[in-house]
Order: C-alpha cells, then structure tokens, then sequence
C-alpha cells in the first residue's frame, strides 16, 4: 500500500539517511539521493550525485540535472519506485522508513510520522527475517564538485537564502566592462611548477546525439562588476532606480526577483575567470536563485581578459567552471547537458582570422568537452557560421551599430543560415535570437576599457519602439531562445533594468515580449 506525503516545500529531501526528510529503505539509494525542489513551474526533481541514478519515468536524470514532474510521474530511486500526483509524493510502505513534515526543522516529527510510521517500522519488523548488512561508503563519482559538497554539508533545506550579506568597504572600481584583476591563490608549499602544455590534436570532434527541443527561454544578459555610479562612463547620466553595489547579495536577489517577474529564466553572467570577482559573483547569483526556477550561466571572457590565454589556460579555466557549478540546481540546461555562451570568438591565443580561431576553439573543446557532454553557444553574425563546426548554436551580441543602427532587421537570414549548417550536418543547432532596447555609450570614451575599439554612437530607445521592433524581428525567425541585451549593461547603454530616466518601463515591456515567445508568438 502506498503512503501518500504531502509536499510542503520549497525543499523536500530524499535519501536513505535518517537526516533526509523521506528516509527510504532500499540499498541503491544513496544517503542522500535527490531533493524536491518548488518552484514558479511546480515541482522538479533534482539529482544530488547519486551512486545508482535517479529516472522519471524510465528516463534517466543526469547528476545536477533537474526535471519537472507532472501528475502521475512515476520516479525511481535506485530500485524504489514513487509516484508523485496531486501535490504529493506516494511511496510504497515496504520502502518508507520515515518523513519529516515538508519544510520542518531537521529532527521535528510531521503529522505522516505521528500517524503512520510506527505501524510502518512494525510491519517492516514483522516482515524482515534479519538486518540488512552494512553498506559501503559509497563513492560518488558522478557529482561534480559542489554536489558533493552539498551532499556532504547538508543539514537542512534553505528556505530563503539571506538577502543582507553586505560586503566590507572596498576601493571603487568604475561601472565599465573591465573587471578587477583575475587572481588564484598559490597551492601551499611554494610556487607550482605549470604541467607541460598539451600536444595539440588535430582529431575531429564528433557531433553527440542531437539537441533536444527544450521549453522556450528568455534570458538576459547580466554583468556583476559595478560599485561607484558617479563617474564618467555611465550611460546617459542615467543610474539604477536603486543603486547598488555587485557584490552585495541582496541586491542579486532583488535583480532575481525582478527579472523573474518580466518572465526572465536566467542569466548569463560576463565570467573572467577564477578568482576574479566575477566568478564570486556568479557563485552569489545561483546562491541567491535558490527555491527558484531561475537558471544562469557564464558568457565566457576569460580567454582574452587581460591579454590573450594560452590554450592550456582557456582549458583549465573551463574545467574549474564546469567542476564547480556545472553541478549546482540553478546553473543553466538544455535538454539535461549544461550550457556556456562565448563572446569574441576571434580573440583567443594563436588565432588569425576565423579558420584559425576555429581550430583553436576545437583544441580547447578536444580537452574540456570531447563527448560535448554540455552545449557551448557561439557568439557571432553570419561570419560566424564555420565556429557551429565546433559549437552548438549561436547568438549575436549586438543588434545595431553605428554603421547599420538597424542590423536586427539581419536576424532571419543569420537563422536561416544556422538552419541550412544544421542540415548539412545532421543536427540540430540551437539559435539565440537578440533583442535590445536602444544603446548609448557616447560617454564611455572617457575612460579605457577592454572592449575592442569602436567610435561610441547612440540609438534612441524612441520611448520603446525600438525594444519592440527588435522583439518582432526576432519573434519571426522561431528561436530556441530569446536573448535580452542586456539587464545591466550601464556602459553601453542598453540596460533594463529599473532606472531613474525610464523606471520600470522596459522591465515591463519585457514582461510582455516574454509572454508572447512563451505562448508560441
């Protein structure tokens, strides 16, 4: 007979552990084995690096992977079988050992332990002849790094992340797209002695099972590197309605909170490397998504942030960021297979135009990616068609410049293209389709920064008009994802987010264009 256990979230914990708040007896299921995580689409179902696997419905759900439940889904722990409907989770009695209240503190009694459990560990009593022997410790070699982490550390589900974690005073660093220095702390014992760089291959890199269609998504580019909104370079004259400090995590859960509103699914965070302030923020930002559906990533700029890497550098910087948060609940993922975007392909080590900046993209991926376990998006026009030999789809960072302030009118034949490549190789590629709101970076040219050079322009917003116009343009070539640029882009001028000029007007313009892509146009 199966024991029904009302879900009351937004974190539910299921393992073999008596720590867990579904305890379950079977022997394949790990300790601690998945979590129920609420969110704004209802339920899903997450894998913490379990040893045996996880599946819903027969389907198998990667390590870190996350997936929905509807009614009447049937998942399997190991060799326990549940069944989640109406709200709730059915578990057999043969394979319940205990549940704490949904959102109880750890160790509190719930009202299905008072009712039921003592008649369940007598059955189970009745019907065992002799003690299960010991298990093993188990050795998780499927978790990455951080689910390991949170499968050894933790103690009880949180519920809302704190939102008041203000940083210490720093030195001001200006709002403009250079962030502060990338450093990594010296391995204790001494200077480390660099391992011999790789021999490159020149192995093609073949192409994984196609790309599954996936639920349609909105993301905007985000940036975490501002603290002084005084100086020169910030668009405009304009500021946030609130201004705010990158560091800070209330104010990164306050942006979460915002974008979710305007249906945003996630960011994509400019990362520079490890170390870097960058990379702390990114870990603030899926911190503070916690008991949410949002799901960021990176836009990769390690490999030319401060001077061009070498290729062994670009190879590990990526194996740290996959190590670290490919894992986490709210990193970004299509189909299961985590995603990374790039920006300025052709600025990696050794490149001389887009052939060579291709096989040295191929070189890194040879290293980090070679079964293309995770989806990696190219940035780039119609130019950019021979990186989708090596990436798997593409998005193109700006929509307007100055010599064509309206090359978004370019988008359906930058699809068509991607379409006609994807064919030809028999896959399926996914498309990014950018949308922006205006830009304005006249002012930037007061100080330097680490974009390529370019004389600074300004196309009006035209009180909306022109967000719109980008929106249409980009609804019609059907993308797999819609791209705002940006949420805060304040040196560019093509934010956004709140601000003393505009208020909430594109926030909710946003909302609008979201609904519409969402609900197929």
């Amino acid at each position: 007979m199966d024991q029904p256990i009302p879900l009351r979230g937004p974190v539910v914990r299921l393992g073999r552990a008596a720590s867990e708040d579904v305890q379950l007896s079977d022997p394949r299921v790990s300790r601690r084995h998945a979590v129920l995580e609420e969110g704004g689409g209802g339920w899903r179902l997450v894998d913490q690096g379990s040893r045996h696997g996880t599946r819903v419905n027969g389907q198998a759900v990667a390590a870190g992977a996350a997936r929905y439940l509807q009614d009447g889904d049937v998942l399997e722990l190991g060799n326990a079988r549940l069944r989640y409907a109406g709200g709730q989770l059915w578990v057999p009695a043969g394979t319940l050992l205990g549940a704490a209240a949904a959102g109880a503190p750890p160790g509190s009694p719930g009202l299905i332990w008072l009712g039921a459990g003592l008649v369940i560990a007598l059955l189970l009593w009745l019907q065992t002849p002799a003690a299960a022997p010991p298990q093993r410790p188990e050795v998780n070699t499927w978790a990455t790094q951080r689910a390991v982490e949170a499968a050894l550390t933790a103690q009880a589900p949180t519920l809302q992340p704190p939102i008041t974690d203000t940083p210490a005073p720093r030195p001001t660093v200006r709002p403009t797209r250079k962030p502060g220095p990338t450093t990594v702390k010296p391995t204790a014992g001494g200077p480390t002695v660099p391992p011999a760089p790789e021999e490159p291959s020149r192995t093609p890199i073949a192409f994984p099972p196609d790309i599954p269609a996936g639920e349609r998504l909105v993301l905007a580019d985000y940036f975490a590197w501002y603290d002084n909104w005084d100086l020169c370079n910030v668009s405009g004259g304009d500021r946030p309605a609130e201004p705010y400090h990158s560091d800070d995590a209330g104010a990164i859960r306050r942006q979460v909170q915002q974008a979710l509103g305007a249906g945003i699914d996630g960011f994509t965070l400019h990362w520079v490397g490890q170390g870097d302030r960058t990379d702390s923020n990114f870990a603030r930002l899926l911190q503070q998504s916690r008991g949410t559906r949002f799901a960021s990533t990176v836009v990769v700029e390690q490999h030319f942030f401060q001077g061009r890497k070498s290729l062994d550098e670009v190879a590990g910087a990526l194996r740290y960021l996959m190590d670290r948060y490919a894992g986490d609940s709210n990193f970004l993922r299509w189909g299961g297979r985590p995603v990374l975007f790039f920006v300025d392909m052709d600025r990696i080590d050794g490149s001389n135009g887009i052939t060579a900046a291709r096989d040295a993209w191929a070189e890194v991926r040879r290293r980090v990616d070679p079964n293309r376990e995770a989806i990696w998006i190219a940035e780039g026009d119609n130019s950019a068609l021979p990186y989708l030999d090596v990436f798997d789809g593409l998005y193109t960072y700006r929509v307007v410049h100055r010599g064509m302030p309206s090359a978004y009118q370019k988008l359906p034949r930058y699809a068509q293209q991607l379409r006609a490549k994807a064919n030809a190789q028999g896959r399926r590629l996914l498309w990014v389709a950018t949308i922006m709101p205006g830009w304005d970076d006249e002012r930037s040219t007061c100080m330097a920064d680490v974009r390529k050079p370019a004389p600074p322009f300004k196309r009006d917003r035209e009180n909306g008009a022109f967000y719109r116009a980008t929106f249409e343009t980009a609804l019609g070539t059907a993308p797999d994802i819609l791209y705002v640029n940006s949420f805060n882009e304040w040196v560019e001028g093509h934010y956004i987010e709140p601000s003393a000029l505009f208020g909430d007007l594109y926030l909710r313009l946003t909302g609008d264009f979201a609904a519409r892509f969402k609900q197929g146009g």
